[in-house]
Formats: structure tokens, C-alpha cells, sequence
């Protein structure tokens, strides 16, 4: 609370259709659960104050839920009005389509750009831990069974393979649909470029840092070997 405002918590995650499906489901059934108990928490569910969560924070008769709720938009009939008439079926196939090209178009890419008869150097040479110039993004580069590995932010659910491309340059490219089962977003605006790991030497040759381009638009992001 503070400069004219109010603040209260929301939420944001990203994960499958499945895992939101069952988030989801708890959420609505709390909310119920904790309108009609008046109570902040219902059985041993972890989501707390869903009345407060959901309510409009414009003070008109709070508690409230649905249509009062954020701010009093629109209702969802005027986000497709009816005098205007779409085939969104026809627009949904189409996209769907061309979202499914995404994956062969990004190998193409890649194929175009590789450089033939280079190798690797001992995968041992590229472990260890980098660390972005602010000190709060990570990467963890780890060697398995013959496999290299990097680890976004160091987490085991963000476990990726990196595969030799050319020179000291991984990719870490998966299946499209083993990105989608993971979560992770599969489409047009992450570029062959983003699926690219450079690993720099320094004077004596040895591994001492990496480079990705983590989001479409902005510059790559140096991160240094500690």
C-alpha cells in the first residue's frame, strides 16, 4: 500500500495444460470453499485469502467474486462481439499449422549456419558454474555419462542435453514436443539463435565463460565460469 495504491498478490507459473488443469480446479474449488466458510484456507489445501485474491480492489461491497472482480471489465461476450462474425475454428487450424512448422524451420536454421569436421574439446573442460556480470542468473554445466548437460539456474527440472554444433557451440534444441511436455514455450519468437550455447576461452585456451541469447531482441548475455 503506498502512492495511491493498493497492492495484493496474484500469481504466475509456467507449466502444461494438465498441471494448470488441476491448479486451476483447486483454485475455483477454494475460492467456494473459502467465500462460502468465510474462513482464509479450506481443508489442507496450500491457497490462502482466495477471497482476497479474486475480490475487485476498487471497494465497492467486498468481499466479492466474478463479474465484480479485477477492476470491473468488460464481460468476455464483448471480447468477441457478436454483429462481427469470425471463423475461429478456421483461424485456430491455421495457426496451428504454421505453430507446427516452428521446430523443422529452427533445424533448418541450425543445419544452414553448422560448420562441418569440427570437434568438441573433453567435456570435463566446459563444467562447472557461470554466473551472469549482476551475480543472479546461473547456468550449471554438468558431464553424465558422456553427456553434457546445462542446468538453467541451476534447477533439475530446467536439465537440458547440449549437443555438439561446431567448434566450443552447443544446442540445446529438444523435440517439440518434449519442450511442450516440459512446459516449455515452443514458438516463432525464439529463433535458432536462442537454442545456441558459445562457451569462450581465455588466453591459455581454457574454458572461462559462456554466451546465450536468452530472449528474441536484446543482446546476448555473457556469463562468466567462477
Amino acid at each position: 500500500m503506498g502512492d495511491h495504491g493498493y497492492g495484493a498478490p496474484s500469481g504466475g507459473l509456467r507449466s502444461t495444460v494438465e498441471d494448470l488443469a488441476k491448479f486451476y480446479g483447486a483454485f475455483l474449488q477454494g475460492i467456494n470453499n473459502q467465500f462460502e466458510d468465510g474462513a482464509p484456507s479450506s481443508g489442507t489445501s496450500t491457497l490462502k485469502q482466495l477471497p482476497q485474491v479474486t475480490s475487485a480492489k476498487i471497494a465497492i461491497d467486498q468481499p466479492s467474486k466474478h463479474e465484480s472482480s479485477y477492476a470491473f471489465g468488460p464481460s468476455a461476450r464483448w471480447h468477441a462481439p457478436r454483429w462481427q462474425r469470425n471463423d475461429f475454428v478456421s483461424l485456430a487450424e491455421k495457426a496451428v499449422t504454421k505453430n507446427l512448422e516452428w521446430h523443422s524451420s529452427v533445424v533448418e536454421d541450425l543445419k544452414k549456419h553448422q560448420k562441418s569436421g569440427t570437434l568438441p574439446k573433453p567435456f570435463e573442460q566446459y563444467v562447472g558454474t557461470y554466473w551472469d556480470q549482476q551475480q543472479i542468473f546461473k547456468i550449471e554445466v554438468v558431464h553424465d555419462s558422456g553427456t553434457l548437460y546445462w542446468l538453467i539456474q541451476g534447477l533439475d527440472n530446467e536439465k537440458f542435453p547440449l549437443e555438439h554444433y561446431h567448434d566450443d557451440v552447443f544446442t540445446w534444441l529438444r523435440p517439440r514436443n518434449e519442450l511442450s511436455r516440459r512446459g516449455r514455450w515452443a514458438g516463432w519468437d525464439q529463433e535458432a539463435i536462442f537454442w545456441i550455447v558459445h562457451f569462450g576461452v581465455d588466453d591459455d585456451e581454457r574454458i572461462d565463460r559462456l554466451t546465450w541469447a536468452h530472449d528474441s531482441g536484446v543482446p546476448a548475455v555473457t556469463f562468466t565460469k567462477i
